[in-house]
């Protein structure tokens, strides 16, 4: 079976890891073995990675955005940090929009559809330029973020003409990474990236291990001076001081500014030194050296052990917090405590640094810890993995259960005909005997269906009972525990046909979920003509997303209006 969905002109399944401060593409060619065919687009010739970060050029409305490198050169022009935005990944829920963002009179979302547009240009131009443009893909989102989060990153994808986005938790793209993951088995998934760490406690299932999907028992994000930008900011500081001493530039002058960007640009790459230096790659034994030019005249600044390891560790202690926070929530919630972890899998960039993995050991001692592989980009090809089997790899697909909560329709009882689906049962107290009475209740996905089950689409008919009707009011509830007693809403809305339907039109709801744990409902309207049923109107619902097609083309407009298209391939 063909799920529904459209792709990459059928060439490619897209992942995109959109991290706080670098984000990439994946893709997987069905054009050979699955297992070998993920790679990583490079969206610059010397990286898979663009920087997360805008520049805003102008003032509104005659705004231009400048993106990943161009915002960084142009930041180090302009000094101007005002017009600088980083992280905006964080500032999705609107309790954590700043006043900065007012001030130009742009949202975080904005900003999220600027980077995902250029991302899509160079990997358009590149190596998916045989694939034509992007259609399909899947985004890694923290397993911690709610529904207002993923919201905004749908949105900003649809507003650049993306027809379907799928979503895989961050760990669960990690995971699908390794193979022979134990079953069964209380797992630690430490995200340690540029940015922010992320803490996930999570609980496999039994069954297949080539595709899982965990059952999440506490998630915790920190993202204040944490992650590896914290220690190249760190580390361009003690260069900058040095560099100063040596060059003979005083602290506040316009030179010591020039020094500064010279420092930021050194400051990732001598941290990479340094760490091939600790685990042996380097070619020669002899501490790295940092060289900085500066107005033809060149220093080498040696990375002082002692220094570099102070700010190092000083700096990792702190997943400390989110990992303490994580390991109460999961004792609290699921009494899983830090003796039961069975394995501690580590993921991002920042992992690599080897006092990462010592002070991860040192908090679970005689605790199997081991490195996700391709660590740096293993949520990127993740996800691209996860939009294989979204889009192609049914039979691959696990017999693990998909979903813990059972999900119900409720409808009227044919009088003769089925009438329109009742919005649930929040009716005044007076309605409820003669509600209940004509309410009907269809069981649509239980708990613990296998994930080919529930992926597999099914059918309920019924007829109209209206004279003339162009939507289905719908309710959805869902159930933890299998009893309508337990119910809450999954989902209220109007399912609202493409043209009114006359009364007697055949009614068929097809629904299926899919890998992103959402529930498809598709309603088809059918009329008999000359003796054959023919569709006549078809209206559509997906998961618990409410998508406002006003706010995707209000975003279309906005970043049309604010486009610098890039054609150099730098």
């Amino acid at each position: 079976m063909n799920l529904p969905t459209n792709s990459l002109s059928n060439a490619f399944a897209v992942g995109i890891d959109f991290g706080t401060t670098k984000s990439g593409i994946a893709y997987a060619s069905i054009d050979s073995e699955f297992s070998k065919s993920l790679e990583m687009v490079y969206l610059y010739p010397d990286s898979q990675f663009m920087p997360t970060c805008v520049y805003v050029e102008g003032e509104y409305p005659d705004q231009l955005f400048l993106v990943g490198r161009d915002a960084v050169n142009r930041y180090h022009e302009t000094q101007d940090i005002s017009r600088y935005f980083t992280n905006f990944k964080l500032d999705l829920k609107e309790n954590r929009q700043q006043d900065k963002y007012k001030k130009h009179n742009i949202e975080p979302m904005v900003l999220v559809g600027a980077t995902l547009r250029e991302m899509f240009r160079r990997a358009e131009k590149g190596q998916l330029k045989q694939g034509g443009k992007i259609l399909s893909l899947t985004l890694s989102i923290p397993a911690g973020w709610d529904l207002a989060e993923k919201n905004a990153m749908e949105h900003a994808a649809l507003a650049l003409g993306i027809e379907e986005v799928n979503f895989v938790k961050e760990p669960t793209a990690a995971l699908l990474m390794v193979k022979n993951i134990p079953e069964k088995a209380n797992i630690v998934v430490i995200d340690y990236g540029g940015g922010t760490c992320d803490v996930t406690v999570c609980r496999t299932f039994s069954g297949p291990s080539d595709l899982y999907e965990p059952e999440i028992l506490a998630e915790k994000m920190e993202y204040k001076r944490i992650g590896g930008e914290e220690i190249d900011r760190q580390i361009s500081n003690y260069l900058w001081k040095d560099a100063l001493r040596r060059f003979r530039v005083k602290e506040k002058s316009s030179q010591a500014f020039e020094l500064q960007r010279l420092c930021d640009n050194k400051a990732e790459s001598a941290k990479g030194a340094y760490r091939d230096w600790q685990v042996g790659l380097s070619a020669d034994n002899s501490i790295p050296q940092v060289s900085i030019i500066f107005r033809g005249k060149e220093e080498k600044i040696s990375l002082d052990q002692k220094r570099i390891d102070a700010i190092i560790v000083g700096v990792i202690k702190g997943l400390d917090i989110p990992l303490n926070s994580a390991l109460y929530q999961a004792e609290k919630k699921a009494k899983v405590t830090k003796a039961d972890i069975d394995i501690v899998y580590l993921v991002g960039g920042t992992c690599l640094l080897p006092a990462v993995e010592d002070h991860v050991r040192s908090l679970f001692p005689g605790i199997s810890i081991e490195m996700v592989p391709d660590t740096r980009t293993a949520v990127c090809k993740g996800a691209a993995r996860w939009q294989s089997y979204q889009m192609y790899e049914e039979n691959r697909a696990p017999v693990v259960p998909m979903r813990n909560k059972t999900l119900y329709l409720v409808h009227k009882k044919p009088q003769p005909f089925l009438g329109k689906l009742l919005a649930g049962f929040d009716k005044e107290k007076e309605e409820a005997d003669n509600i209940e009475q004509a309410m009907t209740t269809t069981i649509l996905i239980p708990a613990g269906t296998s994930l080919k089950k529930a992926r597999k689409p099914k059918e309920i008919k019924f007829k109209t009972s209206e004279k003339s009707t162009d939507r289905l009011d719908i309710s959805v509830l869902e159930s933890d525990d299998g009893e309508l007693s337990s119910k809450r809403e999954y989902r209220n809305e109007p399912m609202i046909f493409t043209s009114p339907v006359p009364r007697g039109t055949r009614i068929v709801i097809r629904y299926y979920v899919d890998l992103s744990d959402r529930l498809h409902l598709t309603a088809e309207a059918f009329s008999r003509k000359d003796g054959k049923l023919e569709k006549i109107a078809t209206a559509k619902m997906v998961g618990q997303q409410l998508i406002d097609r006003h706010v995707v083309e209000k975003l279309r407009k906005q970043l049309e209006k604010r486009d610098v298209s890039d054609d150099s391939a730098n």
